[in-house]
């Protein structure tokens, strides 16, 4: 909430307040070391690999391609895993058209 008058409490937090100075070269070293230790990692290989496929798959042709090439794979794993044994398929027609057969049993 503010208030017409000023609180004595912020003038002193502003004169509280230490002048902290950097090194002339603080925050590019920061920023070497970062890099440096990205380089060094193990997975450094696979994450260069990963971006730059990832930036070639972002382009709207083969964007498309990997999304018809993944609905084909699915659909086809989903025609592959669906299709049902053929003595099933007769066992389930003869108990809808006779519920009391023995083949159903």
């Amino acid at each position: 909430m503010n208030s017409p008058t000023p609180d004595p409490l912020d003038a002193l937090l502003k004169q509280s307040r230490p002048e902290i100075t950097l090194p002339t070269r603080f925050q590019s070293e920061v920023w070497q070391r970062i890099a440096d230790r990205e380089t060094a990692s193990p997975w450094a290989p696979l994450r260069a690999w990963m971006e730059e496929w990832s930036g070639i798959l972002m382009r709207p042709r083969y964007a498309l391609a990997l999304m018809t090439v993944t609905i084909l794979i699915g659909a086809g794993t989903a025609q592959l895993t669906a299709r049902p044994d053929p003595a099933t398929m007769q066992a389930r027609y003869v108990s809808l058209i006779d519920p009391y057969s023995s083949a159903h049993r």
